[in-house]
This record gives C-alpha cells, structure tokens and sequence, in this order.
C-alpha cells in the first residue's frame, strides 16, 4: 500500500532527488467530503503513520553497515545519529507524505470503494493483511535499496557533519 513510499528512506547512497510527479486532477472536480472523510478512516485503519515510523529502524539497519565500516567500537554513537536524523526528517515529510497518498487515493478510488476498503480491512483477513503489511513492506524494502536513494540522500550531509563532529570516520566515497 505505502511500500513505495516507505522504499524512500531505504538506502545511504545519495543520489538526485527525483521531481515529484502529480497525481493527475480532473479540471473542475475536487473529492467530495464522502471520500474525503473515507480516505482519511482507511489510511487510520492501515495504521500508516505508525507503520511509517516503525520503518525508520530497520532503514537504520541498511543504512549502519556502511556507516559503521571504519568506525569499529562507535556503532552505538552512528545508531543515535540515524535515530535522530531519520526521524526528524521523518516527521517533517508526514504530514505531506500523507497528504499525497490521500490525494493517490482520492484520484483513484471513489467514495464508495474506499469505504468498500474500509469494510475490507475490518474482515478478519483485512485485519491480519493490516498487521503482516509492516513485515511484508520491510521484506520489499530489503529488495529495494536502490530505490531510495533520494530520501537518505537529503539526511546524509548531515549526519556526515555529525559524524565528523563526533569525530568519527567517514567510509571512503561517502
């Protein structure tokens, strides 16, 4: 569901960020309030902001080896760097992450098959997809570094200045 999303933080390799590609808008249409307030429920039922944050640390994991290569001993010291780096941009990319997932969904789905979701994720197989989503996105993403280079990208300069500070050494070509 998010998973491409998600895939945006996976990687430490900085690479250009990618423009941001708009979701397609019928002139002279908006969403209506229906589908507006069933979005806003079914993103709430797929826990997407809770799921969002429980991938910064398994990001960390991708990101530490690399980090870590020449700087034996201060792992600990590069971990609380990423934790606070990651999560700080993190939370500043939410509110407009969610906003473009709710505008995808909204140019895609009407008001009645989301609430169609809505009744999906409340079954017993919708409740169990919505507790194996978070496994399955990190399994994806583990397949899928490459493809977020742009996120990580944006936190590296800064979590190299941090690593400097602290006196730790940067792995070579970083």
């Amino acid at each position: 569901m998010i998973a491409s999303l998600l895939l945006s933080m996976a990687s430490a390799v900085p690479a250009p960020v990618p423009p941001v590609v708009a979701v397609p808008v019928v002139v002279g249409t908006s969403p209506s309030k229906e589908a507006i307030a069933a979005v806003d429920h079914l993103l709430d039922q797929q826990n997407a902001e809770s799921g969002y944050k429980a991938m910064i640390p398994q990001v960390m994991q991708l990101v530490l080896p690399e980090l870590a290569r020449d700087n034996a001993g201060q792992e600990a010291a590069i971990r609380q760097i990423l934790l606070e780096e990651l999560s700080s941009i993190g939370q500043q990319l939410w509110p407009e992450m969610r906003q473009k997932i709710r505008d995808i969904y909204l140019a895609k789905f009407s008001a009645e098959e989301l609430r169609e979701m809505s009744r999906f994720l409340d079954s017993p197989v919708g409740k169990k997809m919505t507790r194996e989503t978070p496994d399955i996105q990190l399994q994806m993403m583990a397949f899928g570094r490459d493809a977020g280079r742009a996120a990580v990208s944006g936190a590296m300069p800064r979590i190299l200045d941090r690593m400097r500070a602290a006196n730790l050494k940067i792995p070579t070509g970083t």
